[in-house]
């Protein structure tokens, strides 16, 4: 008997171990079998799943193909098609390497692939079962590659169970897709989801389908959608080595949440804070707040960027960072400031009716679009008429911003001041005044109550909301119905979350392609700022599901709702508009915290001030 303690593990427990790396979800399956689609020269790639994933996956391409060898060759460990020495490592240009997330993914999976590389049609199919071939036969298929992946991790069961839920997973994927179509504009994404009936038949549901071309802008408006792209502007900057180009949001356009930024180097979406900072930079003062949507690609000689870093490769380092820094920020603050722009009237107007735009180029780093000028004040942010009304009720809460003072950000604070804890609602509150354009000042008959105005007016309109049936009762019909359009991510969570949209107000019918028409608004609405602040609420929701909370619970969407539509800090009321909205605060069943759990009011009491002045 030996006592060796040191192993050679066999093959298949080595690929397990691997795919622990490479293969953590159903997207990293899709990501890495999409990848080896682009390298093989496909410009069509559809991808079908269904159960998020999670028991099937389809990766269908029109790319070169592969013949019998191959095919076979391509399940063995550390088998590539990319690199035949260290040397190819320092000038990587492809997105993976053809074979060798195959035998991770086959390890862990049923697999089958279908592949041909000659005009014939003289192709084969390979059937695999976790890591081990069971049959090679020689079929009739079309030039390109087919991959089929069923029951994922169905041989090991400790690495299932943390999968997600099949909507999360879904939107994983639909994450990953988005950002392949976005980088790879000149090549046609098409993700179906299969819906399985009672009878075990499928039914067919594209998720996103992205316009072909080369044309980026169409790319952009395909994933973002129509308004998104609408409000984006181009920029370009190069030093004669180092490029960096891309569209980027108009001050107008920014949203209040990064989940929709995107960079690209040499055409691989990446992760960098820094040089995606560079980008919003511009916008602290344009913009307080926001973050723009941006579409970046940085072009440089593959020996100057390290793409090995991570093992998605999602991260890279640069040996001239801070160069490409000053590039992204340079090329941003001058699209945004007015210097450059980047549509033609007539581009601007193919958004609209969905004809597409010139052709820019054949590759996303290269799409160059034409510029016009632009007036250096055009996108200075300005104020929004936001009218409100205090309930579902006859009582209206209407607010003039006009006159509004813009005074900066009311909580300007070096550190947070520590908050006293909310204090009962102690009698009939007299409204004093308004401090800073935020607080409510009022008299009771044991002190003085301090009331947050903006949080106070959350929590009554989520109490509306609360009390509100599904029927509407508090919307507002409109005589144009209006289209919204939104990416497709987020057109999935608005389908998930219609029944709570409506609860608050929204009257939304699924238009297909991540539109909807907007039907009804809520009546504490104008029709001029619904869309904007519909807009908002699904920001937010799209927000939360892309931190790690990824179920949205249905009463989230109604805290949205109320924050989105209260009034703000700064927004001057008149004498009756603060009495009203202390009326119906005192009206609430929890008048003390809004519904993200913050305190409404503070008081002091008579002791405190007869004690603070030695009275007593």
């Amino acid at each position: 008997m030996s006592d060796a303690k040191i192993n050679i593990l066999d093959d298949i427990t080595a690929s397990q171990i691997a795919a622990g790396e490479v293969v953590e979800r159903p997207l990293s399956v899709v990501k890495e079998l999409c990848e080896n689609s682009i390298d093989a020269g496909a410009d069509a790639i559809k991808i079908e799943i269904e159960n998020g994933g999670q028991t099937y996956i389809r990766v269908t391409d029109n790319g070169c193909g592969m013949s019998e060898t191959d095919a076979v060759m391509c399940l063995s460990r550390h088998a590539t098609s990319k690199i035949r020495s260290a040397d190819d490592l320092s000038n990587i240009t492809t997105l993976g390497f053809r074979g060798e997330a195959v035998p991770s993914i086959a390890s862990v999976s049923r697999m089958v692939i279908e592949t041909c590389d000659n005009p014939e049609g003289n192709g084969v199919r390979i059937t695999v079962s976790g890591g081990e071939p069971e049959s090679v036969e020689r079929i009739a298929f079309s030039r390109g590659t087919r991959i089929t992946v069923r029951d994922l991790f169905y041989n090991v069961p400790a690495r299932r169970k943390f999968m997600k839920t099949a909507s999360s997973e879904q939107n994983g994927i639909l994450g990953v897709i988005s950002q392949l179509a976005i980088g790879e504009p000149g090549r046609r994404f098409e993700l179906v989801n299969l819906i399985r009936r009672d009878r075990g038949e499928y039914t067919p549901r594209r998720l996103l389908l992205s316009a072909p071309g080369g044309n980026l802008l169409n790319a952009i408006t395909s994933v973002l959608g129509a308004d998104t792209a609408r409000d984006m502007v181009y920029f370009s900057e190069t030093d004669g080595v180092s490029t960096v180009s891309g569209y980027v949001s108009t001050a107008q356009g920014c949203r209040g949440s990064r989940r929709d930024e995107y960079m690209y180097v040499n055409g691989r979406c990446v992760k960098n804070r820094k040089m995606l900072y560079m980008a919003e930079l511009p916008y602290k003062t344009l913009a307080p707040g926001k973050y723009p949507a941006a579409v970046i690609f940085v072009t440089l000689p593959p020996g100057l960027v390290d793409v090995n870093v991570h093992p998605a490769k999602s991260e890279v380092n640069f040996s001239n960072e801070s160069q490409i820094s000053g590039l992204i920020h340079k090329g941003v603050t001058k699209a945004v400031s007015g210097s450059l722009g980047s549509l033609r009237p007539a581009e601007r107007g193919a958004l609209q009716t969905g004809a597409e735009p010139e052709k820019q180029g054949q590759s996303a780093g290269q799409s160059g679009g034409q510029e016009r000028s632009r007036a250096a004040g055009e996108y200075r942010r300005t104020p929004v008429e936001l009218p409100k009304t205090m309930s579902g009720g006859t009582d209206t809460f209407r607010i003039d911003l006009a006159d509004r003072k813009e005074e900066g950000d009311p909580f300007a604070w070096g550190s947070l001041p520590e908050q006293p804890a909310p204090a009962p609602i102690p009698g009939e509150l007299k409204v004093i005044g308004q401090y800073r354009n935020t607080y409510i000042i009022c008299s009771s008959d044991k002190g003085i109550i301090v009331i947050d105005q903006h949080v106070a007016h959350e929590r009554i309109l989520y109490e509306s909301f609360e009390e509100r049936s599904a029927e509407n009762t508090g919307s507002q019909l409109m005589l144009m119905p209006e289209t919204i359009s939104c990416s497709m991510k987020d057109a999935a969570i608005v389908n998930a979350r219609m029944e709570e949209l409506s609860r608050a107000g929204y009257v939304l019918e699924d238009f297909g392609a991540g539109s909807f028409i907007m039907r009804g608004y809520p009546a504490c609405l104008t029709e001029k700022n619904a869309k904007s602040v519909l807009q908002e609420i699904i920001s937010d929701m799209s927000e939360e599901q892309g931190d790690k909370k990824l179920v949205i619970k249905p009463e989230r969407v109604l805290i949205y709702a109320s924050c989105r539509m209260a009034i703000k800090a700064g927004d001057k009321l008149s004498q009756e508009e603060m009495q009203t909205l202390v009326d119906e605060l005192v009206k609430c069943r929890i008048p003390n915290t809004c519904p993200h759990g913050r305190p409404i009011l503070m008081s002091i009491t008579d002791y405190d001030l007869d004690k603070a002045f030695q009275r007593i």
